[in-house]
């Protein structure tokens, strides 16, 4: 029997960040991961939207509040740039990986005799 695991394109993924949100996650079937960058963008988009409306909503020809919502705007744009950035690379990396069967085990144990924490992580391939 011949098994063909089909790798995913990492430029694929990488497109697929970049125009929607979590969508190079939601490809590699990371979805917690698509649901947390989605919403991350999401927000910071909203952030500098608003920011953007109220610049035009200043009538007092007051410069330092004006200057406030642009500087803000501007942040919440670099943030959103650098997750979209994020998103891209991981979407990338993980569609490289994607045909690789890993299983990651991070496991917690009190010992009640030694009173430690112990913890233990096991990685099969």
């Amino acid at each position: 029997m011949l098994f063909i695991i089909f790798a995913h394109n990492p430029a694929t993924a990488m497109y697929l960040s970049l125009f929607i949100p979590g969508g190079g996650q939601v490809y590699n079937k990371q979805y917690i991961k698509a649901g947390i960058i989605s919403i991350g963008e999401g927000t910071l988009a909203y952030l500098a939207y608003s920011e953007h409306t109220k610049i035009s909503e200043v009538t007092i020809p007051e410069d330092s509040l004006k200057e406030l919502h642009i500087e803000k705007r501007n942040s919440y744009l670099f943030f959103l740039t650098g997750l979209i950035f994020y998103s891209m690379a991981d979407a990338y990396t993980d569609a490289h990986f994607f045909k690789y069967k890993e299983r990651l085990k991070l496991g917690f144990h009190i010992d009640l005799q030694d009173k430690a924490l112990k913890t233990s992580l096991k990685i099969k391939f």
